[in-house]
Formats: C-alpha cells, structure tokens, sequence
C-alpha cells in the first residue's frame, strides 16, 4: 500500500512542496504586480477583506481535517482497509454538513456586507454578485477536499500539493491574461472558481483510481476509536482552530472598518509576504509531519523527544532568518514591486516580522499535539487567547491603528498559548518538564533580538534604488542570522540534523525499490 519509505516520502514532499511552492510564488507574485498596475487600491483591499471574510466563515471546518488525519495513522501504518474507508466515510458526512452550513453563513454575513465595506471607493463592479461567485468557491470545496486526506495519511503530501501548485501555477497565468486583456476584476474572480473546479475534480479522480477500496467499504463502521474519543479530539480541534481564525483573519476587517478599503489594501501586501514566507516554510514542515506521525506509532519516547529537539532547532533557524528578512527587506521589496505609494513605516515590517516569528517558533509543539491526538488539553486557553487578540484589535486599532491590531496578536500570544501549550505537550507527549523548552524558548528570543539589532545598524546604512537596496539588505540579513550556525556546529540536535540531511541525500542517488535503500532509511 505504501512501497515508499518515511524517508522517501519525506523528501519527495518537500521537494515537491518547496519546489512548486517557489514557482507557484514567482507567478503568483506577477499576477498581483499586473493586478495592482491594472485595478486600484480598492480592489486590493476587497479581496483582501473578502479572503478574511472566507476565512472566518471557514471556522465551521475547525481543523475537523486534522482530528480525522490523526485518527487514519494507524489503520493506514496497520493496512486496515475497512477502517480507513469507514474514516473517510464519516469525514465526507461531516464536510458535506459543513458545506451547506458555511452557504447558509455566507449568505447572512452577505445581508450585513454593505456595512461592513462601507465606501467601496471607485470599485464599480456589483459587489454582491462579486461575493457570491467567491462563496461558490469556497463552498464547493467542502464536498471534494476531504479526499485528500488520505494522500496525507499515506504520506503522499507531495501528490496533494503538486496537483495544488499545478492548478494555481495554471489560474494565476490565466488571471493575468484576463487582466491584461479585460482590465476586470470580475474576470479575475471567475477564473478563481474555475480552478477550484477543476482541482476538486482531479483530486477526486485520484483518489477514486488509487484507494477503490474506499467506496467498496464506504458503509463500514469505525472500531479503532470510540464516538466520545472522536469528540473530545474534534472538540478540542474545534477551539484550536476558532482561536487560530480570531488571531489571523480578522485583522483586514478591523482595518477596513477604521481606516478603510484602500489602507487595507497597501497593508496587504506586507501581509502577503508574511504569509507567503510562513507557507514556504510550512511547505518543509508539513511534509515531516505524516512521519512524525507514523514515527509515534513505531518510536519510543525518548526517541520522539531527540527528533522534537532537532526540530526546534531547524525550525528556529528557518524562523529566525525569514523575520530578520521581513523586518529589513520587505519594504524596499514593496517599492521595487508595487511603487512608492504602498510602502509603509518600518514599524509595520518589524511589528509583523515579530508577529511571524513568535507564531512560527510554536511549529514543533503544534505538530507534536497534531500528530499525538493532543487536541482537547489546554482548550480554553485558546479561547482567552482569541478573547484578548479581539479586545486588543479593538482598543489598540481605535488608538494606534495598523500597528495596534498588528500588536495585539503578539500580546494575545505571549500571554497565552506561548507558555501554556508547551507545558502541556511536554507533560502528555514526552512526560518531561517544560522549563528546558522555556530556556531554549527565551535564548531563541535572545538572539532574534540581537541579530535583528545588528540587521538594523547595516540596513539603515543602505540608501540607494529599490533594486540595489533589496540585494544589499538581502544579503546582509542572510550571513548576520545564519552566522549563528557557527555555535551550533556541535550540538547535538544540529549534528542530528546534519546527520538526516546526509541520509536524505544519499537515499536519492540510490534506487528506490533497492534492497539497499530500505536497509539504509529504516536503520
């Protein structure tokens, strides 16, 4: 069922995730310069409002995928066919309920839409029409997406995300053509749901000719877990993922309703380089997470604990070096890009350069609490957590603005589930105490903080074009962070990590159905 290894599978993931991540991006990034020379500010910040907007409606979803991949690991590592058609069987009930609730969402928040745009400046398209025709496309992919569960599970994240990256790569090439051609954003918004479509099809296609056995024994029931276990975990999801939607998506709203669609719009697109750098980096770790699922099952917890220790590393030194960039480079990039008129007061880079960083570092607890079935600890927490994000929002936006709502996600954060999340995965998953994650916690903070001092002393030294500015700053801001690389040289989670990186590479010079490559990946 699974001819490829953990390793092998790792790395055709993140090959596959990085490698269409990057392409995906450069044309992603051509489309958005063509739709800002083409449409004006208050089309940025529409779509903007409307992609949070979804995003909120989304909630319903609750990380539901997550709870149903956590509970396909075993049947899938214990080639239990019945019990994973039984999984996905309840998983297709469950996302077709969510569909038809989100439709019905939709169309209510739709009756409030006028007041919560206000001036929709010189957009002259109907905005109703407009919103509906993204609903279609954010509905119609509960009754399909499900599906790829199951390519997850297998650890075949790699077959996801190439088909993803392929029909993006494809709808944002056609979106510059019509932008080009049509000047519309109506057009522009129509391709959009064509290519959610047509991935929906495919994906079905695939899944249907790969796993037959899921329809053969779609009425089956499932043993491997009781109703009130699937509960808690779906429960505990639930909070999870509603207080990871106030932290992230409600920013353009609030910016909209102070200061209007236009700022939203030249916010947006220091926004959009932070999520873009956060999806690269998710790309690498999303790919590990089905084997350090399957190493759970097999691996003692020692032995879990080493890999998390390695994984804290890394993750913190793809962290580190992306917030150091975000914080220095982004606003050039946004003048190189985009113009002059949207670039913004470097407060604003570094405050979500901050932002990113301390969601980032939390990377190896949340996939720890993913793939043990740690979903019900620590719930309520998060629940203060989106509580205090909100107020924030409100009270700082209404007195600093942009820079207020920014802040008070990173308060809402090191308030809450900063501490508190590892002190639980820490307590269940490796029953250890936190106070050495609490050390490493704060030294990682530390040095964040010096490296972003010394970035700064150069970077204010760089005054010359965009173009000469973004090289200079970039260059600057990859030795200063990566020279840290250099105390790491003997610690014993960086020489674990050396030593795997090794092993990954030799495994691609052999063949993978070798006798040899099995011995080696599975020592």
């Amino acid at each position: 069922m699974n001819s490829k290894t953990r390793t092998e599978n790792s790395i055709m993931n993140i090959f596959t995730g990085v490698g269409g991540y990057f392409l995906n991006v450069a044309i992603a990034f051509a489309c958005r310069m063509v739709f800002v020379r083409v449409l004006s500010e208050s089309y940025l910040g529409l779509n903007s409002l409307l992609s949070n907007i979804f995003s909120v409606l989304s909630i319903i979803e609750l990380g539901v995928g997550n709870g149903i991949i956590y509970c396909l690991y075993k049947p899938v590592h214990d080639k239990d066919e019945k019990e994973m058609a039984a999984l996905m069987e309840m998983a297709r009930k469950a996302y077709y309920f969510m569909g038809f609730f989100v439709a019905v969402s939709g169309l209510i928040v739709m009756l409030f839409l006028n007041k919560i745009i206000g001036d929709t400046g010189d957009i002259s398209e109907n905005i109703y029409l407009i919103y509906i025709t993204h609903l279609i496309s954010l509905v119609s992919g509960y009754f399909f997406n499900y599906k790829a569960f199951i390519l997850t599970a297998h650890q075949k994240v790699y077959a996801v995300s190439g088909l993803s990256y392929f029909i993006s790569i494809l709808q944002s090439l056609v979106q510059i053509i019509m932008l080009l051609c049509f000047k519309s954003y109506w057009a522009y918004v129509v391709v959009i749901v064509c290519g959610t479509l047509l991935y929906n099809f495919l994906i079905t296609v695939i899944v249907n000719k790969k796993y037959p056995y899921l329809r053969k024994y779609r009425k089956e029931k499932v043993t491997s877990i009781s109703t009130k276990e699937l509960i808690d975990n779906f429960k505990g999801v639930a909070v999870y993922r509603f207080s990871d939607v106030c932290l992230n998506n409600t920013d353009s709203i609030l910016i909209t309703a102070y200061q209007g669609l236009s700022l939203t719009g030249v916010a947006t697109n220091y926004s959009l380089f932070v999520t873009t750098v956060n999806s690269l980096l998710q790309q690498i770790l999303n790919a590990i997470v089905p084997s350090v699922g399957n190493m759970n099952v097999e691996k003692s917890r020692d032995e879990q604990y080493d890999f998390f220790n390695s994984l804290f590393r890394i993750n913190f030194w793809m962290y580190s070096w992306a917030a150091i960039g975000l914080a220095f480079v982004s606003t050039d990039l946004v003048r190189l890009l985009y113009g002059e008129a949207y670039a913004m007061d470097i407060k604003i880079p570094i405050v979500l350069a901050l932002s990113f960083f301390i969601a980032g570092i939390q990377n190896p607890i949340i996939i720890y609490k993913n793939t043990r079935g740690i979903f019900n600890q620590g719930q309520y927490v998060l629940l203060f957590t989106a509580a205090i994000n909100i107020v924030g929002d409100i009270i700082l936006g209404r007195q600093f603005g942009i820079i207020g709502i920014f802040s008070a996600t990173i308060i809402a954060r090191l308030l809450t589930v900063s501490w508190y999340e590892p002190y639980v995965i820490f307590k269940r998953a490796f029953n250890r105490k936190p106070f050495e994650y609490y050390k490493k916690y704060l030294c990682s903070f530390l040095i964040l903080i010096i490296e972003g001092v010394i970035c700064y002393c150069f970077c204010a030294f760089i005054q010359f074009s965009p173009v000469v500015n973004v090289i200079l700053k970039a260059i600057i801001c990859t030795v200063i962070p990566n020279s840290v690389l250099i105390f790491y040289r003997k610690d014993k989670a960086f020489l674990r990590i050396k030593a795997l990186i090794v092993k990954m590479l030799l495994s691609l010079k052999r063949k993978p159905n070798s006798k040899g490559l099995k011995k080696s990946v599975n020592s």
